[in-house]
C-alpha cells in the first residue's frame, strides 16, 4: 500500500493519476471533504482528516509500505514532518519517498531549503529506507507568481537579472517522476535531482510567453525591496514574503542550470520545455 501525502496539489494530481494507470494500490490523505472529491482515483482508499492529528496519521499509515511526504509550505514544517516521520518509524512503514527542493541547505539564504534540510537530515537518521527528491522551480510557479503582472502590464518583473538560468521543471514530469519512485521501490538513501531539459532565464520565459499569447511581454529586473512589496500587495504572510525574495535572490547570486535525466530516465519520454508548458496551458497568462 502506497501512501500519499499532498495528493490534490501540483505534484500530487500527476502523482496520483500515474500510480493509477500503474494500478497500484493507494491510500490518500486530504485534509478536508472538498480536498477528497477532488482526488480522481476511483481505486483509491481516501481518508480525511488533519495531519496535525496523532490519530488520523496514526489510523492512515496503518499497513502502508511506502510513504510519500509532502506538506504545505508553513512555519512549523519542520516539526510537523519530523512528527509524520517519527510516526511512520512507529507504523513501521517500509520507506519514504520525500519530496524535497533542489536547494535544500542548512544555511541556505530562504527559509523553505533550511526546513527542507532539517527535514531531509530527520529522515536520514530515522533509519527508515528512503529516497529524498530534488525538484527545481516548477513552471507552474511562473503563472502563479507573475501571470498578473504580464496580464496588466506585459511584464515580468523579478529580482535575478536577465542572464541568470534556472532548470525549471514542469510540476506534471516532477509528480511522475515521484510515482516512478514510488512504484519502482529501490530506496537506497538516494537524492534524486529532478529538472527540466533547459536552463532559461527569467527574460526568456517573459519572450516566449509573449510569442504565445501574440503580445508583447518584457522581462523586469527588480530590487529585493519591490519585489517584497508586489508580494505583501498580493496578501501573502510575512514569513512567505521574506521567503519568496530570499529565494529569487539565490537565483541572482547562484547559477542553478545544473540539468538532470531524472525525468526521461524514470518515465520513458522527454522532460517538458517551457514552449511545451505555455501550450498545453495557453490560457494562464492571455
Amino acid at each position: 500500500m502506497i501512501g500519499v501525502l499532498g495528493p490534490t496539489g501540483q505534484t500530487g494530481t500527476p502523482l496520483m493519476a500515474a500510480l493509477e494507470r500503474a494500478g497500484a494500490p493507494v491510500r490518500a490523505l486530504a485534509h478536508t471533504p472538498e480536498s477528497a472529491a477532488r482526488i480522481d482515483y476511483a481505486g483509491a482508499e481516501i481518508v480525511t482528516g488533519d495531519v496535525h492529528d496523532a490519530g488520523v496519521l496514526a489510523g492512515f499509515l496503518d499497513g502502508v509500505t511506502s510513504l510519500f511526504l509532502l506538506t504545505a509550505a508553513a512555519p512549523d514544517q519542520v516539526d510537523v514532518q519530523n512528527r509524520i516521520v517519527d510516526a511512520a518509524v512507529k507504523a513501521d512503514v517500509g520507506a519514504i519517498v520525500k519530496y524535497s527542493v533542489c536547494t535544500s541547505a542548512a544555511d541556505s539564504l530562504d527559509c523553505f531549503s533550511r526546513w527542507h534540510f532539517a527535514n531531509d537530515s530527520h529522515i536520514e537518521r530515522s533509519g527508515l529506507p528512503y529516497t529524498i527528491l530534488h525538484p527545481h522551480t516548477y513552471m507552474q510557479t511562473i503563472a502563479m507568481q507573475f501571470a498578473a503582472g504580464v496580464r496588466t502590464h506585459g511584464t515580468l518583473a523579478a529580482i535575478p537579472g536577465p542572464d541568470k538560468t534556472i532548470a525549471m521543471v514542469d510540476a506534471r514530469d516532477a509528480g511522475e517522476v515521484a510515482a516512478a519512485v514510488l512504484l519502482k521501490a529501490e530506496h537506497n538513501g538516494d537524492k534524486l535531482l529532478i529538472t527540466g531539459p533547459e536552463a532559461i532565464t527569467y527574460a526568456d520565459c517573459a519572450a516566449q510567453i509573449g510569442a504565445a499569447i501574440g503580445k508583447e511581454v518584457t522581462y523586469q529586473q527588480i530590487s529585493r525591496e519591490e519585489a517584497y512589496r508586489g508580494f505583501a500587495g498580493a496578501g501573502m504572510p510575512e514569513w512567505l514574503c521574506d521567503g519568496l525574495v530570499a529565494l529569487q535572490t539565490k537565483y541572482d547570486t547562484e547559477n542553478l542550470n545544473e540539468l538532470s535525466d531524472a525525468v526521461p530516465r524514470l518515465t520513458g519520454r522527454p522532460a517538458r520545455t517551457f514552449t511545451d508548458f505555455l501550450r498545453d496551458y495557453p490560457r494562464l497568462f492571455a
